[in-house]
């Protein structure tokens, strides 16, 4: 039961309760700025962007976008020491350098 000062006495109150209504009347005045509405405004920060492509990325794995097969031979060979080849590093100069100057 819910009392309201000494001298009204109400039982369980519903949404529309009598007490209610005036604590929810509309400050129209803080909602608009020279006659124009305000708009809410939502500003993310770089570590929620970062965190969104994360997850985004980590979904497309199911779909056959991250060749797991590739990621985990490439791991191995650099663990045991083969990847890094002068051959490959060749090829990298050369693509390095046809990327800065065509």
């Amino acid at each position: 039961m819910d009392i309201y000062g000494t001298h009204i006495i109400h039982g369980s109150q519903g949404i529309a309760a009598p007490h209610q209504t005036g604590m929810l009347k509309r400050n129209v005045a803080a909602e608009t700025k020279n006659n124009v509405p305000v708009k809410d405004e939502v500003e993310i920060s770089t570590t929620a962007q970062r965190l969104s492509e994360t997850r985004e990325m980590s979904s497309t794995l199911g779909q056959g976008e991250i060749r797991l097969d590739l990621i985990n031979r490439v791991r191995s060979e650099i663990a045991s020491g083969t990847y890094d080849t002068p051959e490959k590093m060749d090829i990298a100069m050369e693509k390095m350098f046809n990327s800065i100057f065509g």
